[in-house]
């Protein structure tokens, strides 16, 4: 998928390597132990949709679009608390999983470092904009609501088709809307372009996860019912990039029309 939006959004790729920078210069500097375990998860992991997005939803509006150090900020506090919630989910994971020593060894240092990640991305939000950093947060406990949901459907029967689709978009919607309304917030764009985009964000999630899932959710469902969730979703993503657009089209709009195109090729 980000190959969808680097061939549509020149300079993208060298965008998320400074974000990629960023990251790294925001893990060190912290408690020594924290920093040398943190710092190889951030090197390792190559900033991913989140940042991408928040990245080009920051560049609605302009024909030519360039980043800031605000937007580079953004994605990176946005890649950040995906890597901490991530970790703090390989945690769950691997715990109803495992019950050796060396994985709960293991375990807690990934609680450790998921925590630190988590921190370091409020702190850069903060220092760009208050409301920022509130959005990351606010996406941040939806997720984890969204874990703790999916958590309990293993002590008790299936749930229904609506709770399933809620609880996929809390896990995989609500981060990447939180990334493209911080890249909207740092260009003080129109409030219905920043709501357009969370939506798309949102649905966009969803819909991906729809598709990384849909063999086993239609073994469970039905693949009628997964399909038409799914089109309903990717006909929704699209009508929120027209609507943000504002009748003035531009390279960002064009690039997120292709990456929901690709979710379907």
């Amino acid at each position: 998928h980000i190959d969808v939006l680097q061939s549509e959004m020149p300079g993208l790729a060298a965008d998320l390597s400074e974000v990629a920078s960023r990251m790294i210069i925001v893990a060190g500097g912290g408690e020594p132990f924290l920093t040398s375990v943190a710092e190889p998860t951030i090197s390792g992991a190559t900033p991913g949709l989140h940042a991408a997005l928040a990245l080009t939803a920051g560049a609605f509006g302009s024909a030519h679009p360039t980043s800031s150090a605000s937007h580079i900020g953004a994605a990176a506090a946005v890649e950040l608390a995906n890597l901490g919630a991530v970790l703090h989910e390989v945690v769950i994971d691997t715990a109803l999983g495992s019950g050796h020593a060396e994985e709960a060894q293991a375990n807690s240092t990934r609680i450790l470092v998921g925590d630190f990640l988590l921190a370091r991305a409020a702190e850069v939000a903060a220092a760009i904009a208050p409301e920022v950093a509130r959005v990351l947060a606010v996406s941040v406990a939806r997720r984890c609501s969204g874990a703790v949901r999916e958590l309990n459907l293993t002590h008790r029967p299936m749930a229904s088709w609506s709770e399933q689709l809620e609880i996929i978009g809390l896990r995989d919607g609500e981060l990447l809307a939180a990334a493209c309304r911080s890249g909207v917030l740092v260009t003080g764009a129109r409030p219905e372009i920043a709501e357009q985009l969370t939506t798309f964000g949102r649905v966009f999630g969803t819909a991906a996860r729809l598709q990384i899932d849909g063999p086993q959710l239609a073994a469970s469902y039905g693949i009628d019912v997964v399909a038409a969730d799914f089109a309903k979703l990717t006909a929704t993503a699209h009508m929120t990039v027209d609507a943000a657009d504002l009748g003035h089209p531009c390279v960002a709009a064009h690039a997120l029309h292709r990456l929901v195109e690709a979710l379907s090729a």
